[in-house]
């Protein structure tokens, strides 16, 4: 468990000769869309990181203190800051904290001091996305239950088929034009039962729900990160439900070229598919892919219910 005394030691192990802790806190920090507990805190040129896994040091940073911008987001009820820190090295950075931490007495007294401090030494405060000009992306809430639906229908299907070749009927193509007198009934039923998620999912597009991006002018803005859309040369867009060893999130992977002719990547979690399109109409040189794994994603339920329809 985090306390003052851990921090502190912990913290303070990472200065050099003549450094003073400054504003030692605790939260969550997150790059590339995955998260990390971890101690944060200043000296009077570096920013401090000591990443955590329970009580254990699991590496450390020390970042100049030369910060492009900051952005701060705090929330109404939890009270929790969200601080997206751009450092001149294009370092990005997201953390979250809460004014009190349960066994740390000092965040309290220290949090304060520690945004004060911050805003000083960046160059700009930057907008929120929310506060931004321009066309917003949002996170899609209910595309993935909607996907899933979709793919169920053909599945459904080659379940019946499945089952009249287990029957011995190989004449499938009579049996194909009988059932299609129930593909109207059917569609409806989906309708039925997708459309007020449809309906919630185009609402969701235009007003409400997490933005994770805005396109302004030439430029794509994203948490903590400002990308001139001519220089997007490719995404890829991965539609992972599951991974072997965790529940995973769809992504999309930008690729960038930069002034010293090489291309840098980097991921946005939950990035939509309509929110690609937005991009490419502003460039229509980038190439838009998506990884083989949508194939598996949409036959897997398919081939399921073929094989469970010859089975039972």
């Amino acid at each position: 468990m985090a306390s003052d005394v851990h921090m502190t030691e912990t913290l303070t192990a990472m200065l050099q000769d003549g450094e003073t802790l400054m504003y030692p806190i605790f939260g969550n920090i997150k790059r590339g869309g995955f998260g990390q507990f971890a101690y944060f805190g200043f000296t009077e040129s570096h920013f401090l990181i000591a990443y955590l896994s329970g009580e254990k040091v699991t590496g450390t940073e020390r970042i100049p203190l030369d910060i492009k911008s900051i952005r701060i987001k705090k929330q109404k009820i939890f009270k929790e800051h969200t601080i997206d820190i751009l450092f001149e090295n294009k370092r990005s950075y997201t953390i979250s904290a809460f004014p009190g931490v349960l066994k740390i007495k000092e965040q309290a007294q220290n949090f304060p001091s520690f945004l004060e401090y911050l805003k000083g030494k960046a160059q700009k405060q930057a907008q929120t996305l929310e506060e931004m000009d321009g066309e917003k992306i949002r996170w899609q809430y209910f595309n993935t239950y909607i996907y899933i639906m979709l793919s169920v229908i053909p599945a459904v299907f080659a379940m019946l088929i499945m089952q009249e070749l287990k029957k011995g009927n190989v004449d499938i193509w009579t049996f194909m034009v009988e059932m299609s007198g129930a593909i109207p009934f059917t569609l409806a039923m989906y309708g039925i039962i997708l459309g007020p998620f449809i309906v919630l999912s185009i609402f969701n597009r235009f007003a409400f729900g997490k933005i994770l991006g805005v396109t302004s002018e030439d430029t794509l803005f994203l948490e903590n990160r400002e990308t001139p859309i001519k220089d997007i040369t490719q995404i890829v867009y991965h539609p992972r439900v599951m991974s072997k060893t965790r529940a995973a999130f769809s992504y999309a992977t930008f690729y960038v070229s930069t002034n010293e002719n090489r291309c840098e990547s980097f991921d946005v979690v939950h990035f939509p598919i309509y929110g690609l399109r937005k991009i490419k109409k502003c460039n229509r040189e980038i190439k838009l892919k998506c990884d083989n794994f949508i194939w598996l994603f949409a036959l897997c339920p398919t081939v399921v219910f073929a094989v469970l329809g010859f089975l039972l």
